[in-house]
């Protein structure tokens, strides 16, 4: 991060704790691609921004540029997917692509094309409720703005390919491993 201070929307990721107050965030911006920033104190029962930075939302954020990482010091809601949480399968979708956005992009900036497709793949997930065609086909096509060969042949899955792309399985539980017909 060259700037001294950045505001921007923001898709948080993943996170996890460090220290007694503190959390590593994951945030995947147009203007700065995906990168880690600290939110002090966020653990902290008094905190008012906890429950905005996990996984799925999608918030405003004022990041600060330190010598070290950079830390995340305002967060306000903008979507809340706490609704995707009440069922066990539009959690294993959420958290499916959140893992392979991790596994697809680095710290620079996206394109705005690439940036909308992940907005489109967001919402058709937590809002839509897309079926895995749908998906799957997203999928590809963010992975083809991405500048890598989406000839994702029919006897792959999604998931293998970028598995192979990235030199790791993905985690997630599989839910994308449907074969197209």
């Amino acid at each position: 991060m060259a700037r001294n201070s950045l505001s921007c929307s923001a898709l948080v990721i993943k996170h996890w704790n460090t220290g007694e107050t503190d959390r590593f965030v994951t945030l995947l911006t147009q203007e700065e691609g995906k990168f880690v920033a600290v939110a002090k104190g966020i653990r902290k029962t008094s905190s008012s921004r906890s429950s905005a930075l996990e996984p799925g939302n999608i918030v405003k954020c004022t990041i600060v540029s330190t010598k070290s990482l950079p830390i995340l010091s305002q967060a306000i809601l903008l979507t809340d997917v706490g609704r995707c949480r009440e069922s066990l399968i539009l959690v294993r979708k959420l958290y499916q692509l959140l893992e392979i956005f991790d596994r697809l992009f680095v710290e620079e900036e996206l394109e705005t094309a690439a940036y909308r497709q992940v907005q489109r793949l967001h919402a058709g997930v937590t809002k839509h409720q897309m079926p895995v065609s749908w998906i799957r086909s997203e999928l590809s096509e963010l992975i083809s703005q991405l500048g890598f060969d989406t000839a994702v042949e029919k006897e792959r899955s999604v998931l293998e390919f970028i598995s192979e792309l990235t030199g790791k399985p993905l985690r997630s539980y599989e839910y994308l491993l449907v074969k197209s017909a």
